[in-house]
């Protein structure tokens, strides 16, 4: 092989490599912010909910390849007017943020667990010690 060809040839192979690490930079870096916009809007959409209703959902945002955001969270579904409200603080929040009247979201409701709702038993008492550590009774 002449010089010329081997200078061509080392040429495109570091260009390819540096392409291929730039490329790989950029992919990473996409990720990051699309993660730290998720992030970014579930504790906003958390703010707001708890601003207004106080602590009754707590949302989780994900953003969809294709653009969409989702949000999911568990909500006291026999509560329609606390239902309604979260949904229309979502929209209302999502509509400011992207700059629409009809942001692309969807909203994943579930049904809150109840057993987390009713106050916790109380923690049966501990038995008194002395500084020995022999029980008292």
């Amino acid at each position: 092989m002449n010089l010329q060809a081997e200078i061509v040839s080392a040429t495109v192979t570091v260009t390819v490599v540096f392409l291929a690490i730039g490329s790989l930079l950029w992919l990473g870096r996409r990720i990051e912010e699309r993660r730290s916009a998720g992030i970014a809007r579930q504790i906003a959409l958390t703010d707001a909910i708890h601003f207004k209703l106080g602590a009754v959902a707590a949302p989780e945002v994900r953003k969809a390849w294709l653009g969409a955001w989702t949000i999911s969270m568990a909500v006291p579904l026999e509560r329609e007017g606390t239902v309604g409200a979260i949904v229309r603080i979502a929209h209302d929040l999502f509509s400011t943020l992207d700059r629409v009247d009809a942001p692309r979201i969807r909203i994943v409701l579930a049904p809150q667990d109840q057993r987390l709702a009713r106050p916790a038993a109380p923690a049966p008492a501990r038995p008194k010690l002395t500084r020995a550590g022999a029980q008292l009774s």
